[in-house]
């Protein structure tokens, strides 16, 4: 009917606009927030009753709020920005699982690029994109950033977050790294799913 092909047609727009148009506003949004650091107040967890228990509902779900504000000397302000980073990432995370399923479920038929993407991913590649998505997901929920350092280029980084720029950046940083690899998370089934439907297609046929 009229109302599902307007629907459609808003999808598919905003499908072919997203790495165009709306990637570059959330991006925007996101170092908005990211930079609230700067100017979040020392006190804010003591003087405001509400950001308290909402720093305290977060703390239950997500560990790494806790072990961050046990290593940086900017205890309230850490807590309070790591909690509302989660709620920003976990909408950069539905966002992208939204845009990756409109890619390779919804409009997959229609984009000859994606089915050339689907073919040019190889087994290793997916292994890849696993390796990938958990090691994200596992380095900054867990607080291993802090608990274990980060190596890089043969190089370690201790994170004890001493200066309000080095919560901005590495909060900034793997926040973002946690939400990217969702979307590498639903890759992998999207794709691992058409390549064993290929798969069993072809020897259905033999």
């Amino acid at each position: 009917d009229t109302e599902t092909t307007l629907q459609e047609k808003v999808l598919y727009r905003y499908y072919k606009t997203h790495d165009k148009i709306t990637i570059h506003i959330i991006a925007v949004i996101y170092l908005i927030f990211a930079l609230g650091i700067f100017i979040i107040p020392s006190d804010i967890l003591s003087r405001c009753e509400a950001c308290r228990g909402f720093v305290n509902f977060m703390k239950q779900y997500f560990p790494n709020i806790q072990i961050f504000s046990d290593v940086s000397p900017f205890k309230q302000e850490i807590e309070f920005y790591t909690s509302y980073m989660w709620v920003i990432g976990l909408i950069l995370a539905v966002e992208l699982a939204f845009y990756v399923t409109c890619q390779y479920i919804m409009f997959v038929d229609e984009d000859a690029n994606t089915n050339e993407n689907i073919k040019n991913i190889s087994f290793f590649g997916l292994l890849f994109y696993f390796g990938l998505g958990v090691f994200g997901i596992k380095v900054y929920y867990t607080g291993y950033i802090v608990t274990n350092g980060v190596t890089f280029m043969a190089r370690h980084f201790k994170i004890d977050f001493a200066t309000k720029f080095e919560i901005f950046q590495y909060i900034f940083l793997f926040q973002a790294a946690f939400s990217t690899s969702v979307y590498f998370i639903f890759l992998l089934i999207y794709v691992s799913y058409y390549k064993f439907s290929n798969r069993k297609n072809r020897s259905d046929q033999i």
